[in-house]
């Protein structure tokens, strides 16, 4: 019975496929969402195949339970069917009727994982709410949430890490092609080879003005690209704490915290303050251009995370003003405090130095000539 209900949930997605495939006059592939064209049909067509899909991983859930309890059950009935030989346990997956259909059922299991992972990765590129909500309850019924949501903040996580490593690395600012062309240009005018190396990762007086523009436009790349990872993982929290298991009323956040250590938001800015802080204080020390840019320039710097925040507050309870600040732009701040220590004690000197000028008196205001 779970058998043939599977098959006629998996014929009405392959349906949705053949429909789809002869509107554009291509060959049926898996998507997550069908590419009919603008219509109210196109929707209605997205979620009969999303239902369909939902509704099959359920009932791949329940066969691989079935599966699974009959494998264990010789374990915990050995010993009442001692003396009764005539009464040995029967393996389900033993019997040609139900062994003929594990490979389907195997294969439509690789299927609706795939179209899973699809509508997981559509929706949280889109923020569809509603896709990623079709795709976070298919995870449900497949008894794979918690590894699905962990894996997917992992690559949300690491794509914010690699994004702010590359920006701070100024060895690979120098491997830039804008810099290599005025590099190359520069040192085909010079036969000092101690020059030729050090341009690759430090600039001259003739290359710091196309350096420090290349800088600040990573540094512009790096937050659009961490604002808009910040808005999928608060996007993917709020569909995960809206969606709830039928049975018991726990939210898919609360399952996917058995094994998650932290919400995916507090992992998200613990992962973004502790690359930040590593990469400041490892560039400031590797690169005297690093640190005198972004020092000079702090306000500069400081406008590019306030920027950030505006961003996102749409989306989360993150605010930064002058008369309230959350503890998320408390925390990511003082990540790139190096830069703002030095700054703060820069401007402290120069105010020294200008109060010492404006007072200093020669002797003869005095004493005359």
């Amino acid at each position: 019975m779970l058998s043939r209900r599977l098959e006629a949930q998996m014929a009405l997605i392959n349906q949705q496929d053949v429909a789809t495939a002869a509107i554009n006059g291509s060959k049926p592939l898996p998507s997550a969402k069908s590419p009919i064209g603008p219509g109210e049909g196109d929707d209605d067509g997205n979620k009969q195949r999303e239902r369909a899909i939902i509704k099959a991983a359920l009932s791949i859930a329940e066969i691989v339970a079935l599966i699974d309890a009959d494998t264990q059950a010789p374990q915990t009935s050995t010993s009442d069917n001692e003396g009764h030989p005539d009464q040995a346990f029967i393996s389900l997956s033993s019997l040609s009727v139900i062994s003929d259909h594990l490979p389907i059922v195997q294969g439509a299991k690789d299927r609706i994982m795939n179209e899973m992972e699809a509508m997981m990765v559509t929706g949280i590129q889109e923020l569809d709410q509603s896709l990623l909500s079709s795709a976070l309850l298919t995870a449900h019924n497949l008894r794979v949430l918690p590894e699905v949501v962990q894996n997917l903040i992992n690559d949300l996580v690491e794509v914010v890490e690699v994004r702010i490593k590359t920006t701070f690395d100024m060895a690979a600012l120098g491997r830039d092609k804008s810099i290599q062309e005025i590099t190359s240009t520069t040192s085909s005018s010079s036969s000092n080879l101690l020059y030729k190396s050090r341009v690759r990762t430090e600039p001259t007086n003739l290359t710091a003005p196309q350096w420090t523009a290349a800088l600040w436009t990573k540094l512009e790349e790096m937050i659009t690209e961490i604002s808009g990872d910040c808005i999928k993982v608060y996007t993917l929290e709020k569909v995960l704490n809206l969606q709830k298991d039928t049975m018991n009323g726990r939210s898919f956040l609360d399952e996917a915290m058995t094994l998650l250590e932290n919400k995916p938001s507090s992992t998200f800015w613990a992962a973004l303050a502790r690359t930040l802080e590593r990469s400041c204080r490892d560039g400031s020390k590797t690169s005297a251009f690093l640190l005198q840019t972004l020092t000079s320039q702090y306000p500069r710097l400081l406008r590019l995370f306030q920027d950030f925040f505006s961003r996102i507050s749409v989306h989360t309870d993150t605010l930064y003003t002058q008369a309230y600040q959350s503890p998320e732009t408390v925390l990511t701040l003082r990540s790139v405090s190096i830069f703002e220590s030095a700054y703060l004690q820069r401007s402290t000197t120069r105010l020294n130095e200008l109060v010492s000028s404006s007072f200093a008196t020669s002797p003869t205001a005095y004493f005359g000539t």
